[in-house]
C-alpha cells in the first residue's frame, strides 16, 4: 500500500478539507517519539502538550491583614 511505504520514510499528514487532521507514521517512530517519559519542563515546553499555557493564578490580596516580623 502506498500510504504504508510513504509512512516508512516520514510521517504522512492526512488532510481534511485542506486542513491537517491526522498523521500516519510507522510504529517504530511512534514508540520513539510518543511513548517516552518526559520531564515536567519538557512537557510544558512541548507544543503538542495539553497543558494550558495561559494559566494565570489569581492574585491574593493581603491588604487588611495584620502581620509582624
Amino acid at each position: 500500500m502506498a500510504a504504508k511505504r510513504a509512512a516508512d520514510e516520514q510521517p504522512l499528514v492526512i488532510t481534511e478539507h485542506g486542513e491537517p487532521r491526522y498523521v500516519l507514521l510507522n510504529y517504530k517512530d511512534f514508540q520513539q517519539n510518543f511513548n517516552k517519559q518526559m520531564s515536567l519542563l519538557e512537557a510544558l515546553a512541548d507544543p503538542l502538550s495539553r497543558f494550558d499555557n495561559d494559566f494565570q493564578p489569581e492574585r491574593i490580596d493581603f491588604s487588611g491583614r495584620d502581620f509582624s516580623f
